[in-house]
């Protein structure tokens, strides 16, 4: 039986080799841009940091349109991680727009999404040891 969506994934291995090299590489990659910008305390560079968050949360939103994971609940989390980049680019926009610009925002925004990123790797291990 052909995959929801049309999007050619059959079973769940395949499916987390391809949400893990392509969505998981581009969120852990925004997020460490976060840790510098944070870090260094770089306002210049809020502005394009929340473009990178909303380019990773699009990439999640069309990840699950497209790709849709054999076990839906993983869709959810990966949806509600989506919404996550999205809010915390709308962070990073409202912080840079401060003078000087608010970095307990660029923090609390970057500590959250680790969680999320964190609770949906452990969800993939979890599924991935069920699959064995």
């Amino acid at each position: 039986m052909p995959p929801r969506g049309g999007g050619g994934v059959y079973d769940f291995k395949e499916w987390e080799l391809g949400i893990t090299s392509d969505a998981i590489v581009a969120a852990m990659a925004t997020l460490s841009l976060c840790d510098g910008v944070s870090m260094h305390q770089w306002d210049a560079a809020l502005v394009a940091l929340a473009d990178q968050l909303r380019a990773v949360s699009m990439t999640l939103h069309r990840w699950v349109r497209d790709r849709p994971c054999p076990r839906p609940d993983l869709d959810g989390v990966l949806s509600r991680l989506g919404r996550s980049y999205g809010y915390a680019a709308d962070a990073m926009e409202t912080a840079s727009r401060m003078t000087p610009p608010d970095w307990r925002i660029v923090d609390r925004e970057r500590k959250n999404l680790y969680r999320e990123v964190v609770r949906l790797q452990l969800l993939l291990i979890e599924e991935t040891q069920r699959e064995v």
